[in-house]
């Protein structure tokens, strides 16, 4: 299926450069672009990235490959904040963007789509992996992070120099991948 494909091509690998290097990638919908042969996709390039960090757990082992990882002016956060924030710009703002899209054609609809990248998401919590903060967040959190862009809009902030805490402007949505019961 053209969904599973998608999956496989342009979310796993970003889930696996989170739990097994600590790379954070702010890949959202804008950001992404599917390659595809014959009409299915098989690539996936990722075309900007201001909004890349590290997760800081992994600081130590990237430091051996990477001596500059994590200094001043890098992105790092903590597993778990880091997880909320991949969240919203892999998840929210890409896989649920096609979700849509894809439902909204009437090609299928959001529940299946759903219970195939639950299962998904469930293969890989299934494998060894070095850090399962993000795996975990996406199957199990009742809510997820998401960017209030209308909020910071309304609040006249500049994100990029106004702001500490970069989760201070996002809301919590239901989690469609939580515990539900998918055929």
């Amino acid at each position: 299926m053209w969904f599973e494909r998608f999956l496989h091509a342009a979310i796993e690998p970003f889930i696996v450069a989170f739990s097994e290097f600590g790379l954070l990638f702010g890949a959202h919908q804008q950001n992404l672009v599917v390659g595809l042969s014959g009409g299915w996709p098989n690539a996936l390039y990722f075309r900007d990235c201001q909004g890349t960090g590290y997760v800081e757990e992994f600081l130590p082992r990237l430091r051996e490959f990477v001596p500059e990882a994590g200094q001043a002016g890098d992105h790092v956060f903590p597993a778990e904040a880091a997880a909320k924030l991949f969240g919203y710009y892999l998840v929210v703002n890409g896989a649920f963007a096609a979700v849509a899209a894809l439902a909204a054609a009437g090609l299928t609809n959001e529940d299946d789509l759903l219970a195939i990248f639950r299962r998904s998401l469930e293969r890989l919590a299934a494998t060894p992996m070095a850090d399962r903060s993000c795996v975990d967040y996406l199957l199990n959190a009742p809510t997820l992070a998401a960017k209030g862009n209308f909020l910071i809009a309304l609040r006249d902030i500049n994100e990029n120099t106004e702001v500490t805490d970069p989760l201070a402007g996002y809301v919590e949505l239901p989690n469609p991948l939580h515990v539900r019961e998918y055929a």
